[in-house]
């Protein structure tokens, strides 16, 4: 599996926290995730969707308002 830098990551794990919200997590945001990491990071998706994500520290290592802002779009996009 490739490395997956960290502000990649914290996006990622965004999107599960919004995938999770409602408590349920449909197939159609769990295979989005799964595409959105690719092949490289099979397996991903699970884990994330598995832990308890912190959103206040997550957001808090997006670097810049463009990079939220990105990361806002996906998540809107998957809920």
């Amino acid at each position: 599996m490739d490395e997956i830098d960290r502000v990649s990551l914290a996006g990622f794990r965004l999107l599960a926290a919004v995938a999770k919200a409602d408590g349920v997590v449909h197939a159609g945001e769990r295979r989005a995730l799964e595409e959105a990491l690719g092949d490289a990071h099979k397996g991903l998706a699970e884990r994330l969707l598995d832990e308890a994500i912190d959103v206040d520290a997550e957001v808090a290592i997006l670097p810049d308002e463009a990079t939220r802002a990105r990361v806002y779009r996906s998540a809107f996009a998957l809920a």
